[in-house]
């Protein structure tokens, strides 16, 4: 995406119409509130920008972007033991969910209505106790703080953004011009001050 106003090198491109600013707000407070989110548009709307954007606004490493199919082994994702250095010796990877989860990194699920079931359930806790259950490990890994899961879905014409109920500290702040400043209502929050935010554009 196009910007006319310049932005800073090295970041993500935003053409800051009306639209795209209400729906980067709303993505804002959202992730502000810790919950899973899905993330719905049209094929090609900008759904991935909008959240590479969102997470240099917050301070936050580049996401992980996975694409599953039936072909994606779940062992990728969560883990596995190979081979060590020595015969005999099994050690264990991380996969490439695990790693986010104890990293911080924001995980997306690009096009969720397509990821295969088995993947879905195995990443099921996340959404409630921000735990990931490792059976090959009898282990349960607790998410890092910064952690966050999002899922994109293709329909519709525009962004738009699963909004989850607000806590009750959460305040919209109206600044003297008149536009909610939702950097700071995310401020506010035990989950915004985990990151730092800039100019929504």
């Amino acid at each position: 995406i196009g910007s006319s106003n310049a932005a800073p090198e090295g970041s993500t491109p935003f053409v800051a119409t009306s639209a795209a600013a209400d729906a980067m707000r709303t993505l804002l407070l959202a992730i502000g509130v810790g919950h899973p989110l899905l993330v719905s548009g049209a094929a090609g709307v900008g759904k991935t920008t909008f959240l590479r954007r969102a997470a240099e606004l917050m301070g936050q490493q580049e996401p992980v972007f996975l694409f599953c199919d039936e072909q994606t082994d779940i062992k990728m994702l969560m883990g596995t033991y190979v081979c060590g250095k020595t015969v005999g010796e099994f050690v264990w990877r991380p996969g490439i969910v695990t790693e986010a989860l104890s990293q911080g990194r924001w995980l997306v699920l690009e096009d969720v209505d397509h990821v295969p079931a088995e993947i879905l359930a195995a990443l099921l806790p996340l959404t409630d106790s921000r735990q990931l259950v490792l059976p090959d490990r009898n282990q349960r890994i607790d998410a890092h703080p910064n952690f966050r899961l999002f899922g994109t879905f293709s329909t519709g014409s525009i962004v738009k953004v699963a909004l989850p109920a607000l806590p009750e500290d959460v305040e919209m702040k109206e600044e003297e011009d008149g536009e909610t400043n939702m950097i700071d209502a995310l401020s506010s929050t035990e989950a915004g001050r985990s990151g730092s935010s800039s100019a929504l554009v």
